[in-house]
């Protein structure tokens, strides 16, 4: 069994101020039991994400193997323990004082990149020649190893999909000061690679030392522990004309797929520019969907698992598009909660007190409508309609089905039956 645990922890900034920070904790812990007769669980594992934000959304995929978190500002994700710590994590406390170090094994690879290509360097035994060099390199693969001479079949370094598209025919590599160096020329520039083969980590980044000086020299007045004083500094903008948006310059909404298998964030997408709406179920043997106004519209994403296609990254489907939803979501300010239909037919609004805002999908008339401008004939029409409570009690709970909507006010449950007759 697996469920995941929200808190938060405060800590001290300023023992002076007496001025608190608090961190938002997401907490991924698995249990289990070695057979039905017992009553405890056991844990297995835990994996911590903290951030400074709460967030809009987590779930857990249908066999618990991976994670989708999204918040206003990042979750970083802090290694913990796992059920492969735990022989280690005994034999430490019965030694006591005594400490078991573990000593950290050489990358296979050492790779530094650029805007336009990624360079990788391989350590070779001391008489490794060219036909010991095992290369081959596509648009989207790549596979290279060093052969060693007590052994016929090659030492595989780096082989699978490329992060993004290689240029072959620009790439080459050569055997310098005792190691191999391959050049693979990015197809397209100025992309930056977090790896070069998908899932691999193995390898270790080097930074070029004039970038690190540079970026240095940009931040030095940032770091720096002394004040200058005495100069006129120009004003570059006037706060009243910044926007709600300009506020918030150093949050970054994110949107990342976590793999409990790989112990890492797998997939993720920056979702600053676009507003979370609510969530929803459309499948009850799927993670919950989670609509985000794009534009004027309010767009159902379905969290799915990635293809094993290097060309497919695709790890959120789109279900549904409710036109024009995020307009009017802006529009009403006293909304409390937000549910659609499991088959996507119509969205609800609904507001703190009385009102719910039903807006249908499109749907196909029974008898033909022209439009009186143009003179068009129009197959089909959205519908908006209000359903309103006889009460003025405050509304704690909404659901939306397919047929009906269930709300919770403090004295009562009101069901509506959602029903249009065919044509209307």
């Amino acid at each position: 069994m697996d469920v995941v645990l929200l808190h938060f922890e405060t800590q001290d900034v300023n023992e002076k101020e007496e001025s608190e920070k608090e961190t938002v904790v997401v907490e991924w812990i698995s249990l289990s039991k070695n057979n039905e007769a017992e009553q405890c669980y056991q844990i297995d594992g835990s994996r911590i994400f903290k951030g400074k934000s709460f967030p809009n959304y987590v779930a857990l995929s249908s066999d618990c193997s991976e994670l989708h978190l999204a918040s206003s500002s990042p979750l970083d994700f802090v290694p913990g323990w796992s059920a492969d710590q735990v022989e280690t994590d005994v034999d430490e406390k019965s030694n006591g004082d005594d400490k078991i170090s573990v000593a950290k094994p050489a990358a296979p690879y050492r790779w530094r990149q650029t805007g336009e290509d990624v360079t990788v360097r391989i350590p070779l035994p001391s008489n490794a020649n060219k036909s010991s060099v095992v290369y081959s390199l596509s648009q989207s693969k790549i596979n290279l190893g060093v052969r060693r001479p007590d052994s016929d079949l090659p030492d595989t370094v780096l082989q699978g999909n490329l992060y993004l598209e290689a240029d072959p025919e620009a790439s080459s590599w050569i055997i310098t000061d005792g190691q191999l160096e391959v050049t693979i020329q990015k197809r397209i520039e100025g992309h930056t690679w977090p790896c070069i083969v998908e899932g691999d980590d193995s390898g270790e980044l080097d930074y070029d030392p004039e970038e690190v000086a540079e970026a240095h020299e940009k931040l030095a007045h940032l770091t720096s522990d002394t004040v200058e004083v005495g100069k006129s500094e120009q004003v570059l903008f006037n706060s009243g004309q910044t926007e709600e948006c300009d506020s918030f310059y150093d949050c970054e909404a994110t949107l990342v797929r976590f793999d409990g298998a790989l112990n890492r964030v797998t997939h993720s997408a920056n979702i600053s520019s676009l507003k979370w709406m609510f969530n929803c179920c459309l499948d009850p043997e799927q993670p919950p969907c989670f609509v985000l106004r794009h534009d004027v519209d309010g767009v159902v994403w379905q969290p799915s698992r990635p293809s094993a296609s290097p060309a497919s990254r695709l790890v959120w489907k789109h279900q549904a598009t409710f036109n024009a939803l995020g307009y009017v979501h802006a529009s009403k300010t006293n909304v409390k909660f937000c549910s659609c239909a499991f088959d996507a037919s119509y969205a609800a609004l609904c507001e703190c007190q009385r009102r719910i805002f039903v807006y249908r999908q499109p749907s196909p008339l029974g008898t033909s409508l022209r439009n009186r401008n143009s003179g068009e004939v129009v197959g089909k029409v959205a519908l908006q309609q209000v359903a309103t409570l006889d009460s003025n009690d405050d509304i704690y709970g909404f659901v939306a089905t397919n047929e009906r909507m269930f709300v919770l006010t403090e004295k009562e449950l009101v069901v509506f039956r959602v029903a249009v007759d065919e044509g209307a």
